[in-house]
């Protein structure tokens, strides 16, 4: 059953992110993940289009470059590949924001409303465990 979160063009947005995750999982662990173009579109649907972590609608196709609201295949625990046991759908915000490199410095949506609304709404009640990276969790974070 087809639904808006399983387009053509959706699932090209997938299939382009899981070639990026391939090949970072390759130079990362030596191995590739399992993660496949429909069950990343399952689990879209199942979420409704919503990030795992912050319950904002992501955009899923069609993005600018560094867009707070775009579509991610996050990783729960980062010392693991993209294992379909080991990721969630999560928006670019959620995803990145947390890791010591990101800068909100040029990292904003080009439509700018994307990262005003997100400065308000960015640490709502996180919804899952997530892993220990450098110590931290984000349920700690908060």
């Amino acid at each position: 059953m087809a639904d808006k979160y399983d387009s053509s063009e959706v699932r090209r947005a997938i299939a382009y992110k899981i070639s990026g995750h391939r090949t970072h999982d390759i130079k990362k662990f030596g191995r590739v993940g399992n993660i496949d173009v429909p069950f990343i579109s399952n689990m879209i649907s199942q979420q409704s289009g919503k990030c795992a972590l912050c319950s904002e609608p992501m955009i899923l196709s069609g993005w600018l470059p560094y867009c707070v609201y775009q579509f991610t295949i996050d990783r729960i625990l980062d010392s693991l590949p993209h294992m379909k046991s080991n990721v969630v759908i999560s928006c670019y915000h959620c995803n990145c924001s947390f890791h010591k490199n990101f800068s909100r410095k040029g990292r904003t949506c080009m439509r700018d409303c994307h990262y005003k609304k997100r400065v308000v709404n960015r640490w709502k009640k996180m919804k899952i465990h997530r892993g220990p990276v450098s110590g931290r969790t984000r349920s700690n974070r908060l």
